[in-house]
């Protein structure tokens, strides 16, 4: 109930603990009891988690939450909430939650997050300042130089795009302008 893995919608620690008669803390404790039971025996399955880290490793260790499911289930929404449930049970991933400016986006580093989110904050600020929206390959050509300072090695236009997509106040319209 709390993952969805058998239903489309996940339950609060608080609806599941009033179905129960127990406490929303009870409910918690349960659950991560259970949860340290089955990564004990998650070894045997580093196929899974070595795809998982790899994928996200293409868009630069930052992933939007819906679009790295969409991406790994392969279009298939049935399989989101296993997604997260595996990314849960492997101590390697970490899930950034939504917040004013953000969506909910995995990386597997704090460090790598705490970037990712700079990056977008002055790509926000420039296109603040343009006034006008521009396509993927002019704002990556334009910000290149400041974003891939703030980043490091490596950067590229995937990371670029991970750490648009993982900005509110950044959006893509019809015509695929980013403003």
């Amino acid at each position: 109930k709390r993952f969805g893995l058998k239903a489309v919608k996940r339950e609060t620690l608080e609806f599941i603990g009033e179905s129960y008669g127990l406490t929303r803390e009870r409910i918690r404790q349960i659950e991560e009891e259970g949860l340290s039971k089955i990564r004990k025996k998650i070894k045997d399955y580093k196929d899974v988690f070595q795809h998982f880290s790899q994928t996200l490793e293409l868009f630069g260790g930052t992933k939007k939450e819906d679009v790295f499911f969409d991406y790994l289930g392969k279009g298939e929404e049935n399989f989101q909430n296993q997604i997260r449930f595996l990314l849960i049970l492997a101590d390697e991933f970490k899930n950034f939650p939504e917040d004013d400016d953000f969506y909910s986006f995995w990386s597997r580093e704090k460090k790598t997050a705490i970037i990712a989110k700079k990056v977008a904050r002055v790509i926000w600020q420039a296109l603040k300042k343009e006034k006008k929206p521009s396509t993927l390959d002019e704002l990556f050509k334009i910000q290149n130089k400041d974003a891939s300072k703030i980043w490091g090695k490596g950067f590229n236009k995937n990371i670029f795009l991970s750490c648009l997509e993982i900005s509110k106040n950044i959006g893509k319209n019809l015509e695929e302008l980013y403003g």
